[in-house]
């Protein structure tokens, strides 16, 4: 599988367009990408993440291109927080945060739509978060496809997205030195 990372943090501020020209890539099946987040994105707004991503979808020559992936990460829900320790948890929102999660994702699906007018693809929402998190996250993402579905519908020219899970891999727990010596 061909797949192009496409970085979305303060280097999209000192990029050139020619830094997501992806037109050399003759084989690209699917281009994955971290869903841009307002409060993430401290340089460049989401409008200008989504206009970059357009602009790549716009240059992308593979005939074998299909899909796009957004990848969503723990801090993309509400309810999920790191405590002391570095794994994730959830935490009981009040319903003011849980209509405040409902607008970034119809922003992405809008940005996602005029995106789809450039190059027709699948579009997969993908949850890349902890085990803990991970039914969680998938219920998420597939209520806000619901949502999406009660607002505005899916059609040909903007298919359903598909909604998936990927674990991210426990670290192994570190072993004290000192443990090791007889």
């Amino acid at each position: 599988m061909n797949v192009v990372w496409v970085l979305a943090d303060n280097f999209i501020a000192r990029s050139s367009l020619r830094d997501f020209d992806l037109s050399r890539n003759k084989l690209l099946r699917t281009l994955q990408v971290t869903a841009w987040s307002d409060d993430r994105l401290r340089v460049c707004s989401s409008a200008v993440a989504a206009r970059l991503l357009t602009y790549a979808l716009s240059t992308i020559t593979s005939p074998v291109f299909t899909e796009v992936t957004a990848l969503y990460r723990e801090y993309h829900f509400c309810d999920v927080e790191f405590p002391w320790s570095d794994r994730p948890r959830l935490r009981r929102r009040s319903l003011a945060e849980k209509a405040e999660e409902a607008s970034p994702h119809s922003r992405r699906f809008e940005a996602f739509r005029r995106m789809h007018k450039v190059r027709a693809f699948q579009l997969v929402l993908c949850a890349d978060v902890w085990e803990e998190v991970g039914e969680y996250s998938v219920r998420c993402l597939k209520e806000a496809v619901a949502a999406e579905q009660a607002r505005r519908g899916f059609d040909i020219n903007f298919p359903q997205p598909g909604v998936i899970y990927r674990s991210r891999a426990s670290r192994p727990k570190p072993q004290r030195l000192d443990s090791a010596l007889p």
